[in-house]
């Protein structure tokens, strides 16, 4: 059983299973013996693998390297984005501000690491979530709104991000409110917004769905401003 060998269905190769993902060994137990299996250390990858396959960041995360740190404000985003993925108290990562920052790179970045540490996560463009879960005529809304109110990890891309000039519907901020406040009183999940809109622009359009934000962030609310000169926080919403 161990020296077979089977064809790898998603490009992971272990010599030690011969992507069967089991080991098979001999246990004796008062003189009789019992065949037993074991799962391989390589099934932790191939499980990894398969939750960025269906948390739809696989393209995104093929195509993105590393963050690369040239200026100061790069190394606080960096710096706190390599914190975030190891603490355990806040629940939101909130990054706001200049197009082009890379915004959605280090977001990219926190789910793959999410991810690998076995962690669910659904990966939705805003505009798009809010077309789908608004569209009364679309059969599968109900399971989408739960999908991204119960998934482990969300990460909401292009938060609140206008088209043309197109004000933001009550219907859109209720239903992001909606979205938002099921998560906040969940402890177990986690949520990860990019938006071009920093903070203070995401307190206007509503100051309720605003706190949870960044009550759930904590220290992890990045705003870049337009020059990327500086960066700056807010850290206590709950005043």
């Amino acid at each position: 059983f161990n020296s077979a060998r089977v064809p790898s269905t998603d490009g992971i190769e272990c010599d030690i299973c011969g992507n069967k993902e089991l080991i098979q060994y001999v246990l004796e137990e008062d003189g009789r013996f019992y065949e037993q299996c074991e799962l391989c250390a390589c099934v932790e990858r191939r499980n990894a693998k398969r939750k960025i396959a269906k948390s739809g960041l696989e393209k995104n995360i093929e195509e993105t390297g590393e963050y690369e740190v040239h200026n100061e404000w790069q190394k606080v985003i960096k710096a706190k984005a390599d914190k975030f993925v190891i603490q355990n108290t806040d629940r939101c990562f909130y990054i706001g501000g200049q197009s082009g920052a890379g915004k959605t790179h280090i977001s990219t970045l926190i789910s793959k690491k999410l991810m690998e540490q076995g962690k669910p996560l659904l990966y939705c463009k805003w505009t798009e979530l809010m077309d789908k879960l608004n569209d009364w005529n679309n059969n599968q809304r109900d399971d989408l709104y739960n999908d991204v109110t119960a998934i482990k990890v969300l990460y909401l891309d292009d938060f609140f991000k206008p088209i043309g000039s197109n004000p933001y519907t009550r219907a859109e901020i209720r239903t992001t409110f909606e979205i938002i406040d099921r998560r906040y009183v969940n402890s177990g999940l986690i949520t990860i917004i990019s938006s071009e809109l920093t903070s203070d622009k995401i307190n206007a359009i509503d100051t309720a769905l605003a706190r949870r934000i960044f009550e759930m962030a904590g220290e992890y609310v990045t705003d870049i401003s337009n020059d990327t000169s500086k960066i700056f926080r807010r850290v206590d919403w709950r005043r």
